[in-house]
C-alpha cells in the first residue's frame, strides 16, 4: 500500500513518547511477544547514491548474519532495488546498524526495471540454500478515461544480485485482464514466506479480489483475502485458502475519508502455521493500527478452483487468533510492512523484527522494532 498521508503530527509526537517493555499473553500453546527496542533509520539516508526509504520487506540470512530489505520504489527515486545491512543485537538493543550493499532488480536479459514497467516490489525472502531472492510485485491496475494499464502481480525468483531467473505461475483468479476480476489497485501480492526448508512458499494478497467481495471497511463483517501455497519444486500452486480479514479498526474523520485494512506481511511458523500481520489506517488518526494474528491451515478448504467467494463461500475458511496488538506499546506506530525472525537472543528465545515503510515521506519514519518471542 502506498500511503497518501502526510502525517505531520506523527513526526512531532515521536519525540514526545517514552517506551519500555510491553508483552501480551495469547492463548495457551502460542508464543508470547515482548517488545525490546526501536531503531530509527534516519530519513534522508543515502547509500551508494540511492535514496534509502520505502522499506517494505525484511529477511534474515543467518549464514552471513545479514538482513535483506526490499525497497518499494518503482523507479521514482532510483531503479527498483533491495539492500543488505548488518546490525548487532546486544543486551536486547539494536546497535551498530550499517548498510552493506544495494542491488538493482533486473529482468532476465539483465536490463533494469524502469517506472514504465509498472512493477511494484513489496516483500522479499532470501533462500540461503539456493542463494536466491524471491520477491513479489503488486503489478498495476489503472482503468480510467485517460489511461488503461493492466499489469499482473508476480512472484519472482532471482539470483542473489537481483537478476530474474523465472516467475511462478499466477493463479487465474489474480489476473487483471478483465474488468471486475482480480486484485484492485495496490491490493495484490504483499506478503510471502518460505517453509519446509524453502520447498514451499506462501504468498498473500493485501485486500479482497473483486470477485471475493468488498474492501475492508468499518462495518463488523468478514472480508476475504487469499493465501496461496506454492510447491517450489515444480513451481506450481498447491492450494489457496480464504483468510478472514478484520474490519478497519478506527472510524475515519471525516466519515467518508480514506480508510483501509489489509494483510501487510506473513511469516511461516511451520508447514501449516502462519503469522499474519494486518495493518489498518483511518484518516484523522495519528497511528497505524497494527495487529499480529495466528492461523493454522489444517482443515481449511482449498479454494484454488473457487473463482468467487461471493458466489461460493469457502466451506471451511481459515480461523485466526490475535497474538499482539501494537497499540499496547503506547508509542507512535508507522506503516509496518514486513517482519522476519532474527538471531537467537541471549536467553535462547527467537528474536522477531518488524520494519516500517516511510513512503519516502519526511513526516513518516523507518522503524525497526525488536521483539523477544517467548514460548
Amino acid at each position: 500500500m502506498k500511503s497518501t498521508i502526510f502525517a505531520l503530527f506523527i513526526f512531532l509526537l515521536f519525540s514526545c513518547y517514552s517506551y519500555g517493555q510491553a508483552s501480551q499473553h495469547p492463548a495457551e500453546g502460542l508464543p508470547q511477544f515482548i517488545f525490546l527496542d526501536q531503531y530509527i533509520i534516519p530519513n534522508g539516508t543515502v547509500f551508494e547514491q540511492t535514496k534509502v526509504g520505502g522499506l517494505s520487506g525484511i529477511d534474515y540470512d543467518a549464514s552471513k548474519n545479514r538482513y535483506f530489505f526490499m525497497c518499494d520504489d518503482r523507479g521514482e527515486h532510483n531503479p527498483p532495488r533491495f539492500y543488505t545491512a548488518r546490525f548487532l543485537i546486544d543486551s536486547n538493543k539494536i546497535k551498530d546498524f550499517t548498510f552493506l550493499s544495494v542491488d538493482t532488480l533486473k529482468k532476465q536479459n539483465g536490463s533494469i526495471y524502469h517506472s514504465n514497467d509498472a512493477i511494484d516490489p513489496e516483500d522479499m525472502r532470501y533462500n540461503a540454500r539456493l542463494n536466491q531472492v524471491v520477491w513479489v510485485s503488486e503489478g498495476e491496475r489503472i482503468e480510467n478515461a485517460k489511461q488503461k494499464l493492466l499489469v499482473n502481480p508476480s512472484v519472482n525468483i532471482a539470483d542473489s544480485n537481483g537478476k530474474l531467473l523465472y516467475q511462478l505461475a499466477i493463479p487465474a483468479q489474480f489476473m487483471v485482464s478483465q474488468p471486475g476480476i482480480g486484485p484492485r489497485k495496490n491490493t495484490a501480492f504483499e506478503g510471502l514466506s518460505f517453509c519446509n526448508n524453502d520447498k514451499n512458499l506462501f504468498v498473500s494478497n493485501e485486500g479482497p479480489l473483486y470477485q471475493d467481495g468488498e474492501l475492508a471497511d468499518i462495518e463488523d463483517k468478514k472480508y476475504w483475502c487469499r493465501i496461496i501455497r506454492y510447491d517450489m519444486q515444480p513451481g506450481e500452486k498447491m492450494a489457496q485458502y480464504a483468510y478472514p480479514l478484520s474490519p478497519v479498526v478506527d472510524k475515519p474523520f471525516p466519515a467518508t475519508a480514506f480508510r483501509v485494512n489489509g494483510i501487510a506481511a506473513i511469516l511461516a511458523l511451520g508447514q501449516n502455521e502462519l503469522l499474519v500481520l494486518e495493518r489498518s489506517y483511518s484518516t484523522g488518526k495519528l497511528n497505524m493500527s497494527i495487529r499480529l494474528y495466528y492461523t493454522n491451515l489444517k482443515g481449511a478448504t482449498d479454494i484454488q478452483n473457487n473463482n468467487s467467494l461471493i458466489k461460493n463461500p469457502a466451506k471451511n475458511p481459515l480461523q485466526k487468533k490475535l497474538l499482539f496488538d501494537f497499540n499496547s506499546l503506547h508509542i507512535p506506530i508507522d506503516n509496518i510492512e514486513g517482519f522476519c525472525f532474527g538471531p537467537r537472543l541471549a536467553n535462547g528465545h527467537r528474536s522477531l523484527l518488524f520494519i516500517s515503510d516511510n513512503n519516502f515521506n519526511f513526516f513518516q519514519r523507518t522503524q525497526l522494532l525488536l521483539f523477544d518471542v517467548g514460548e
